[in-house]
């Protein structure tokens, strides 16, 4: 205790005890006991057998098969590369019939089939040309003579007749009339033949135009043809360029096979791995875990103790004299209305001694 006429302080120590109830003592004994037994004992004890799955036999095969596959290759996949290529680079074989068809429209285009091709076609396509040219107009017929010799006799008899009747025959007048007679009919069988003959030079004309205009139009159809075939090439050629990329990727589909059976095996090799790992870590930790635990079962066993506190206490006699007069001052207003006179806290302080 300390103070000068102020504060005080004076320390205060306090003991208090706490025990199970006496019911649950044998209890806490026993759990106590049994702590220590599983604490000396060697369990837990890590599962003995296996922890991982053997790979079934189905498996096996597959990997083993997925395997010989990727590393063996596969010759569609080459062939197919192969193919690609050649029609990318315009060397796809050509069927005969391809052959033949592109050299025919080669000869077409070349004008080879304007004119016939056979030799009667050629006779009469040269027949043609002459008859065109009027070869046959002034060319003398060796059976026009004689068809006008034949077309003259109904003539001659009849003209004969008549000067003979009249004693004329043979006469000058009988051979002018005869020879007049005979002059028409040959002019007018020479203009038949004429005429006939320039129908023959326009059909002959229509005859090569048609053959020319069906030579142009074979010449059209293969150039059209010929056309065709190198869009319908060109369009080949950027169908196998789209095919680049999927086929490219084919040279890897073995690898990413064979990295597939590797990791499979790889993750099984790292479960086992984990497997010895959990069970070495078991066998590290497996004190220090049963330390753990019976420390816990040892705190949980216990119940009760001795607990001892100190704390101060601090008073002030002053106040307390003070809180006194003040009352007494409270007191004497409630009972007469006002202060009591000569009561109040300075003359009760001045007359306090400590």
């Amino acid at each position: 205790m300390s103070g000068d006429g102020g504060s005080r302080t004076r320390t205060v120590e306090q003991t208090s005890t706490q025990e199970p109830p006496e019911y649950a003592k044998p209890y806490f004994e026993e759990l106590l006991a049994e702590a220590k037994t599983e604490f000396t004992s060697d369990r837990p004890k890590y599962y003995p057998g296996s922890t991982i799955v053997d790979r079934s036999p189905q498996s096996e095969l597959a990997l083993q098969m997925t395997e010989s596959a990727a590393l063996g290759g596969s010759p569609i996949v080459d062939a197919a590369q192969n193919v690609a290529l050649a029609g990318i680079t315009g060397n796809l074989p050509t069927s005969a019939n391809a052959i033949a068809a592109d050299r025919l429209n080669s000869q077409i285009l070349a004008g080879n089939y304007l004119t016939p091709q056979t030799a009667a076609g050629r006779a009469a396509y040269d027949l043609d040309q002459r008859t065109i040219a009027g070869e046959f107009l002034d060319a003398e017929n060796p059976y026009f003579s004689k068809a006008v010799e034949a077309a003259s006799r109904p003539v001659t008899s009849q003209v004969g007749s008549m000067f003979s009747r009249g004693g004329r025959y043979g006469s000058g007048a009988n051979q002018d009339v005869l020879s007049r007679s005979i002059g028409d009919i040959s002019s007018k069988m020479a203009y038949q033949n004429y005429a006939q003959e320039r129908a023959n030079q326009i059909a002959a004309q229509n005859r090569v135009n048609a053959l020319e205009q069906a030579g142009r139009a074979r010449q059209d159809a293969a150039a059209s043809a010929s056309m065709n075939r190198e869009l319908q090439n060109r369009a080949q050629r950027m169908q196998f360029m789209g095919m680049v990329p999927g086929l490219r990727n084919l040279d890897f589909a073995d690898a990413q096979k064979i990295a597939g059976v590797g990791a499979a095996r790889d993750a099984e090799a790292q479960a086992r791995l984990s497997a010895d790992i959990d069970r070495f870590n078991f066998g590290q930790n497996v004190g220090r875990q049963k330390l753990g635990d019976y420390a816990s079962l040892v705190r949980g066993g216990t119940f009760g103790g001795t607990t001892t506190s100190i704390s101060p206490q601090f008073y002030n006699p002053a106040a307390n004299y003070l809180g006194l007069g003040l009352g007494a001052a409270s007191l004497g207003s409630m009972l007469f209305g006002a202060p009591v006179p000569g009561v109040a806290a300075g003359g009760l302080l001045r007359g306090l001694r400590i």
